[in-house]
């Protein structure tokens, strides 16, 4: 197993925490960056020291994930998962939550927890203070709650790796573009205690509000992609799929009630392209590999930084084999305007009276305050139980009401220009390039160019041979 680059750094940057006195990590990694791989290694190198390890996951594919690249490791370890064996003599075991959370095993030097964004979840939590002397390694796209809120009752420090912006430019993530309503424009309204005033933001949008036809769209802009539908309730995604069916597209799918068995014959054969449209609620938002999807209709409206950020990590990662070369993402209730885009720069926090901001936007929105009418406790209105009494608030359901509106592709101030002809030149010879080494079809790197400047490349071929020539002598160390 070789390391990128980055993985490598971001694992020697991690021990040189742990070395200094850090004993509870996170190790952010964007959606796609390869965290089950860097943990793997981890685990491998920690036990060649004689160390325990536990892998903590919340899902099944998660710890198969897990255990599959052990298993390429040669690591010997257990799985601690409802009716597996879990292999007692083992010094590392794959543990589901839910599971372990019931059980004991012997007390391990290292704790690496999957998704650690659930980490303040009782579960997790107990199992956690359970091995007080352990060392814990968060791995994480999102190092914060739904909420936004940190996880410093947990951790201390997050370790950073690579950025969104280098992954795509590194060819190990697809560029993606986002189509948008264009009559939903928060251009002018006013901010109140870091968010939008509530009054002006309420004019401009509700946020149980689908903004343009939804298949109507997609069969404009992306019929011959794998899409990922992201829908707001179960029925809506069951309806969904009835209408994609009558259209002669196969579509089908998942919530968090689907059987195990169904849910991977169905994510196998989206995989596999035989499924279209995999329409789903709640569960292709983390820890889903499905590299061949180039399309993510979100029609799941949110106020989640962290939500956001998982749902849009879903598209991006690369798929040569179905001549994958960017990523549409056809947002029909707004998600982008409110909390920007997954490569803005993002200040991700650990501490608990603060929530993970978006540089490049206005952020996310603050949550309203929510007052208990058991004792009249007052708290912001991300809980659905009072912290102090622990009265369960009533689920609303809304039905999302759809809007006319035209889709159209967006730009925003301060993404990247490319700004002469010799950096254009410079980013198509280096595609040319890695289409070569991998044998990609000709026509990948024009796909690359125009996905990236928003026109086909018009570049002598003459000129582009020397600038290849050119960064093969740089990279040469050839002056």
């Amino acid at each position: 197993m070789i390391l990128r680059p980055y993985q490598e750094k971001g694992i020697k940057d991690l021990s040189k925490e742990i070395i200094a006195g850090l004993k509870k990590l996170v190790l952010r990694a964007p959606t796609g960056a390869g965290k089950t791989i860097m943990a793997s290694r981890i685990i491998k190198g920690a036990m060649k020291k004689g160390n325990r390890l536990l892998f903590l996951a919340h899902r099944s594919e998660l710890i198969f994930q897990c255990s599959e690249k052990l298993t390429e490791l040669g690591v010997f370890h257990g799985i601690i998962m409802g009716k597996h064996n879990p292999q007692a003599s083992a010094k590392c075991h794959v543990a589901s939550v839910q599971t372990l959370v019931n059980r004991k095993i012997q007390e391990p030097q290292i704790i690496i927890v999957d998704e650690c964004h659930h980490a303040r979840a009782k579960s997790y939590e107990k199992i956690i203070n359970r091995y007080p002397n352990a060392v814990v390694i968060g791995l994480t796209a999102t190092p914060a709650r739904t909420d936004g809120k940190g996880l410093g009752s947990i951790f201390q420090k997050i370790v950073e790796t690579v950025s969104y912006t280098e992954l795509i430019e590194q060819n190990y993530l697809v560029p993606f573009r986002i189509f948008e309503p264009t009559n939903i424009d928060f251009t002018g309204v006013s901010t109140v205690g870091g968010d939008f005033n509530k009054k002006e933001a309420h004019k401009r949008m509700k946020a149980s509000k689908v903004y343009g036809d939804v298949i109507e769209h997609w069969k404009r802009l992306a019929s011959d992609r794998s899409t990922i539908l992201f829908a707001a309730n179960v029925q809506d995604s069951l309806n969904f799929v009835d209408t994609f069916s009558s259209l002669g597209v196969v579509a089908a799918h998942v919530d968090g009630k689907t059987k195990a068995g169904e849910r991977k014959k169905i994510f196998d054969g989206f995989r596999k392209g035989k499924i279209q449209v995999l329409c789903n609620v709640g569960v292709a938002t983390e820890g889903t590999d499905l590299p061949i999807a180039s399309c993510l209709s979100i029609v799941k409206p949110t106020k989640s930084l962290v939500l956001h950020h998982q749902m849009d990590g879903r598209g991006l990662r690369i798929h040569p084999e179905s001549g994958k070369r960017d990523c549409l993402i056809l947002d029909h209730v707004g998600n982008h305007k409110r909390l920007g885009w997954i490569d803005d720069d993002i200040e991700w926090t650990l501490a608990d009276t603060k929530r993970a901001t978006n540089k490049s936007q206005l952020g996310p929105q603050a949550q309203s305050i929510r007052t208990c009418p058991e004792c009249f406790f007052s708290m912001r209105g991300g809980s659905n139980s009072c912290e102090r009494c622990g009265y369960k608030f009533p689920i609303k359901k809304r039905k999302l009401e759809t809007v006319k509106a035209d889709l159209r592709e967006a730009t925003r101030t301060g993404k990247r220009v490319y700004r002469t002809r010799q950096d254009g030149l410079t980013y198509y010879a280096k595609q040319v390039m890695y289409g070569q080494e991998r044998g990609y079809k000709p026509g990948y790197a024009n796909g690359r160019f125009r996905a990236v400047f928003g026109h086909w490349p018009t570049f002598n071929m003459k000129d582009v041979q020397i600038r290849i020539m050119e960064l093969k002598y740089e990279q040469e160390g050839v002056a």
